[in-house]
């Protein structure tokens, strides 16, 4: 039979089979024998003012209570949040819980394609925008009417931008996508970009500006083959409030 696979801890307030309250600091790795060890507090009328261990092992183990089989250990994820207990673990230099907040739905404000009075601006851009605008148009498709932008003459313009910038990334950038969905996608910071793709972080920076350089070549070139110009030299800055859209 397979070894029951041992849970993840994460740093927060759990409370024991016997309803006794503790919070969990952090998970740390035993030097000498390598086994992971939880270090935590008791809380309430239990706190002794000391700092606990106990294996992670044993931290996961069930236990028998009152004839029923229970976790030793339960998180309690709605919790009174103390700021100053918090401020203590923050000083000290332990982990604070976090406080996961509901996304809120996105509010999609109207959006102008095609503003930029360069390429460069306008490689920019597309990249920065590309999540919100790919919402956009499956919301407009899916639902038939416009969201977020102005008719379909604008409608028109994020979907073949959008399917340019797609086309670009599988052939002639396709060496820049998985930095560009890190970023641009995923929102990962120059930083953490790097580390998780073995880089340093000047690295990122140069390759993330050469990237941007080659779609503002891109976009001039089809612009020459189109015989067309897609930038606007007239653009003011400031998206059509919501009573000019339906005017």
């Amino acid at each position: 039979m397979a070894e029951k696979k041992t849970k993840r801890v994460f740093a927060g307030y759990y409370e024991r089979y016997d309803l006794v309250n503790i919070h969990v600091a952090m998970v740390v790795d035993d030097v000498d024998s390598g086994e992971k060890i939880v270090l935590f507090t008791y809380e309430g009328k239990h706190d002794d003012g000391k700092n606990h261990a106990i294996s992670l092992k044993s931290f996961c183990e069930e236990v028998e209570y009152h004839g029923n089989v229970c976790p030793k250990f339960k998180r309690k994820t709605q919790r009174y949040k103390n700021k100053y207990y918090e401020e203590e673990l923050s000083d000290a230099g332990l982990k604070v819980p976090r406080r996961h907040v509901k996304k809120e739905k996105p509010c999609y404000t109207i959006r102008t394609c095609r503003r930029c009075s360069s390429y460069e601006e306008y490689a920019k851009d597309m990249c920065v925008h590309y999540s919100e605008d790919l919402n956009r148009y499956n919301q407009t498709a899916k639902m038939k009417r416009c969201v977020g932008v102005m008719g379909k003459s604008e409608f028109a313009a994020l979907k073949e931008d959008l399917t340019f910038l797609q086309d670009c990334f599988n052939t002639s950038l396709k060496q820049y996508l998985p930095m560009f969905k890190m970023i641009y996608v995923k929102g990962v910071s120059i930083r953490n970009c790097a580390e998780e793709l073995g880089k340093n972080r000047g690295s990122i920076e140069y390759a993330k500006k050469k990237m941007l350089d080659e779609l503002a070549a891109l976009l001039r070139y089809r612009d020459e083959i189109d015989n067309t110009s897609r930038l606007n030299m007239n653009y003011s800055g400031e998206e059509p409030s919501f009573i000019d859209r339906y005017r």
